[in-house]
């Protein structure tokens, strides 16, 4: 926990006093409904500051086992990098207490707030690194078997890198308790499920991160959340906006299926520029584009059947293109495929392969699975094993983006007739060596 605004009554703890013969008070941070927070020095341990949390009276005496139940919570997420870090449950003197790391950059409402009252925005690659942070941190905790049902800004902290920290887990259930009395939340970013008291699960949270990356990009902590307009943000990319949108879908089944999806698509927005600034270098030793995968883009007037033979004929040929370039880059110095690319850079997308895709799912995993059955085949496992298939949305279609690294041993590819033929990067081209210059060449780089 960490700093925020103070109102009101000053708490029971005065500046100076030791509590539990171990705490020593500095400062009040700031209170909510069920807890004071002072900022504190943990003399046991080298003087390290904490955040003491004291339960107040009234609501333990509303929920005695709340704070029991919060302390079981974190116990159960255990230690991850965007979850606040939980020290320490206990009783003293009568006084429930909680005691936390101490985060000290404040709290994300404290960002927005900033924001509104300056009219300066939250940058966008920052909006987008907190949502992935965030996404990882509800991964954590729904693979503990809990939703958190308090996503907002008044429980996310900012420590002194920047980086957010999921916190307060007294709204916490367990998916195995769901018929369970549900604890009060803060209601503004609330699911509808959760508000109508309705069936909940990983989905619920998922609303609620929507709901706070809306409001880091609006930079008010107050709109309407069924419907907020984050295309006012047009420096953050379209694929954020249809996220949000996703995530802020009234029906959890028309939500991300899960916090891992999210945190990987957000992953892929993050590096979306980097993947345009590739584009606009161009091909070279180390790049290359191809238009897809296995779809045969041909001249308008061709009749459907003429359409149907050609792309019969020719499928097999872009295939064994994007094998050779891979295998080009394995056995050179690595390099980047970018696949839904023309040569002069325009982006096409992937989608045009989706249709054409045998036996698999017409999507991006359906794309993806279809890879690797090539990889595998004409490559061995261990070609497939090396390389990193990352997908971008763009405005345009999507990007499957495949990083080749250069490999440990010789890699060679397997044809239909039995034949292994051997590629290598020349310049801006793949090249076939014959198998005298093919075996120099391997000899070269890859004798002990």
């Amino acid at each position: 926990m960490g700093e925020t605004s103070v109102a009101g009554e000053l708490g029971p703890l005065g500046q100076g006093g030791l509590f539990a013969g171990r705490y020593l008070v500095q400062r009040l941070l700031g209170q909510g409904d069920r807890k004071w927070t002072y900022l504190a020095e943990d003399q046991k341990v080298g003087d390290r500051l904490v955040a003491l949390s004291l339960i107040k009276p009234e609501a333990a005496a509303i929920d005695p086992e709340g704070t029991r139940r919060e302390a079981n919570r974190l116990s159960r997420v255990g230690s991850y990098s965007h979850i606040v870090t939980f020290h320490e449950y206990d009783s003293h003197d009568g006084w429930e207490y909680l005691v936390f790391e101490y985060v000290s950059g404040g709290r994300l409402s404290d960002l927005i707030e900033h924001a509104a009252a300056t009219g300066e925005k939250v940058p966008a690659d920052v909006i987008v690194r907190y949502g992935r942070e965030l996404a990882g941190a509800l991964e954590q905790v729904h693979t503990a078997g809990m939703i958190h049902r308090d996503v907002a800004p008044e429980n996310i902290w900012l420590d002194y890198r920047n980086k957010v920290k999921l916190g307060d887990f007294d709204s916490a259930i367990l998916l195995a308790d769901l018929d369970e009395p549900r604890p009060s939340t803060t209601d503004r970013y609330r699911s509808p499920e959760d508000r109508d008291g309705g069936p909940l699960d990983a989905r619920t949270d998922l609303y609620s991160l929507g709901a706070v990356l809306a409001s880091l990009a609006l930079g008010q902590l107050d709109f309407e959340v069924g419907a907020p307009n984050t295309s006012r943000r047009p420096d953050l990319p379209e694929a954020f906006h249809d996220l949000v949108a996703a995530l802020l879908a009234p029906r959890r089944e028309d939500r991300p299926s899960s916090a891992g999806e999210v945190r990987r698509r957000l992953k892929e927005i993050e590096a979306l520029p980097d993947v345009r600034s590739i584009i606009e270098a161009g091909e070279g030793q180390r790049v290359e584009f191809k238009s897809s995968l296995r779809f045969v883009y041909l001249p308008d007037h061709l009749s459907d059947a003429d359409r149907a033979e050609a792309m019969k004929q020719n499928a097999p040929k872009v295939e064994k293109a994007i094998l050779k370039t891979i295998a080009g880059f394995l056995n050179s110095e690595g390099g980047t495929l970018l696949v839904g690319v023309q040569d002069d850079g325009q982006i096409l997308g992937i989608e045009a392969d989706f249709e054409t895709l045998p036996n698999v799912r017409h999507d991006r995993d359906g794309w993806q699975q279809y890879l690797r059955q090539l990889t595998t085949n004409a490559l061995g496992i261990g070609g497939w094993a090396c390389l990193d298939v990352t997908f971008y949305t763009t405005e345009d279609g999507t990007v499957a983006r495949i990083d080749c690294p250069r490999r440990s041993r010789e890699t060679w590819l397997k044809l239909k007739a039995g034949e292994e033929v051997f590629y290598r990067r020349t310049g801006s081209s793949t090249d076939q060596l014959p198998p005298s210059e093919a075996a120099r060449y391997v000899q070269d780089h890859w004798s002990s």
